[in-house]
């Protein structure tokens, strides 16, 4: 399933190396303008240079009642949506639990929030609530809040009166069971050019196990956060003819054929919560089984050279499960995106065979996508759903709370795409047609549900 293997550059990337190749800007810079929409590093940039400028200008001073100060306000807000990313040896460039940092990026984190990319567009909460969606998705109220700050001046206020005191630490599953690593490290070179800065390692973990048992709980180890984007988790069996020595192998390219593509299991980005299934349920592997784990690695600048990773996976698991979690898949490859199309839409659908309880889902869809819900027809019941899409940023979405689907019911994923000329994320030269498939240049749309009989 290529749609998590691969990144194809875009207008805006092909612009940079037009701008690289005449030495008008250093190629780590062009780096960090691909990947994860982490177009943080060039706005430090920009930054630094509107800063020299200004300094000359008087300091405003700050208003003795501001609606909105630093302390009390603004820096529990960006502890609960940024640090995820933006802290010192993450992903994100810059260390936002640094008031200067923040203070020096406000009107460019503002425009960014306002415009949906940063940070990364996620499900809709409204539409169904999800675990960790108060860190992971901006509330309306909280971006009003930020914008009266930024417009006010960013007034500092006073030292140690806060209004929160939320924080989003990179979460760990604490206890566990079964820990899974590769044997040796593994350093990546990002030595293919035409990647930009991208590389994807899969390697193969084998739990050794003889006897059936169930994963209750799972999260990934990522001992480099600072050049680690994403990380995908499948069950695949014992004899897919995959390397399975330390050093993995470059699965960029890796397409996953029909047969496999319901084993996907589980997914990370920065911030990613554990998935933790409730009491009495759980995930089964079979002796015959082993998992797959892509890295996506991603190089923000000079510093992501020669760092050596040792990925792995946490899990709980168990012998036996009252109700055991499955997935189920809804999509297919029947359609075809015109080109010029900026709003195309294509829906799949599925009919449940029998009663079950829907505990999660990760949409997946290509470069193009813009945009995509997953929901229960007959009820009108929404599962997931999003009015942006990032490639980049794809989750798991763990419910809060459980969504029926009745035996009969249809389950229905919409997927919507642009392949307009003014996507900044097209990614043909000339704009054309995009048929259904598994590779970058193609597009897909299914919706991998985690599901219990109910």
């Amino acid at each position: 399933m290529h749609g998590m293997l691969g990144l194809a550059p875009s207008k805006e990337v092909r612009k940079f190396v037009s701008l690289v190749s005449s030495n008008q800007f250093p190629a780590y810079t062009l780096l960090t303008e691909v990947g994860f929409k982490m177009r943080a590093f060039t706005m430090l940039i920009i930054a630094v240079v509107l800063i020299g400028g200004c300094q000359a200008e008087s300091e405003t001073e700050e208003r003795v009642q501001a609606t909105y100060t630093w302390h009390t306000d603004i820096k529990p807000l960006v502890d609960n949506y940024c640090i995820r990313c933006h802290t010192e040896g993450s992903i994100g460039v810059g260390d936002f639990r640094d008031q200067d940092t923040v203070f020096a990026l406000a009107d460019l984190m503002l425009a960014r929030i306002q415009e949906g990319s940063m940070p990364p567009p996620v499900a809709d909460p409204t539409c169904q609530d999800y675990v960790a969606s108060e860190h992971l998705s901006v509330a309306a109220g909280d971006k009003a809040i930020f914008a009266t700050w930024v417009a006010e001046g960013k007034p500092e206020g006073t030292p140690g009166v806060s209004n929160s005191t939320t924080l989003a630490p990179e979460p760990e599953l604490e206890e566990f069971d079964m820990e899974l690593q590769i044997s040796a490290p593994f350093t990546p070179t990002f030595s293919n050019e035409s990647r930009l800065g991208n590389e994807y390692r899969c390697f193969i973990l084998d739990p050794n196990v003889d006897e059936t048992f169930y994963l209750t709980a799972m999260h990934p180890i990522i001992d480099k956060t600072k050049i680690s984007h994403h990380a995908v988790i499948a069950k695949v069996p014992r004899g897919v003819p995959f390397n399975s020595g330390p050093d993995g192998f470059d699965c960029f390219d890796l397409s996953f054929s029909e047969t496999f593509k319901d084993v996907v299991i589980g997914t990370w980005a920065p911030g990613t919560l554990p998935l933790i299934f409730d009491e009495g349920m759980g995930m089964k592997v079979r002796p015959n089984e082993v998992f797959l784990i892509q890295m996506h690695y991603f190089m923000s600048g000079p510093e992501s050279l020669d760092q050596p990773t040792l990925p792995g996976y946490r899990f709980r698991v168990a012998e036996s499960v009252e109700r055991e979690v499955e997935l189920i898949t809804v999509g297919d490859y029947d359609f075809e995106i015109p080109a010029g199309a900026s709003d195309h839409r294509h829906t799949a659908t599925l009919r449940a065979d029998r009663d079950y309880k829907v505990l999660g889902a990760f949409p997946h869809m290509h470069v193009l996508g813009s945009g995509y819900e997953l929901k229960v027809d007959d009820s009108d019941t929404c599962i997931v759903r999003a009015d942006r899409y990032d490639f980049d940023n794809q989750l798991m979405y763990q419910l809060n709370a459980p969504v029926d689907l009745k035996q009969g019911e249809t389950l229905s994923f919409t997927c919507r795409w642009d392949n307009s000329e003014d996507n900044p994320d097209q990614i043909n030269e000339t704009v054309q047609d995009v048929v259904a498939g598994e590779y970058t240049n193609q597009e897909m749309c299914f919706a991998f549900a985690l599901v219990v009989k109910d």
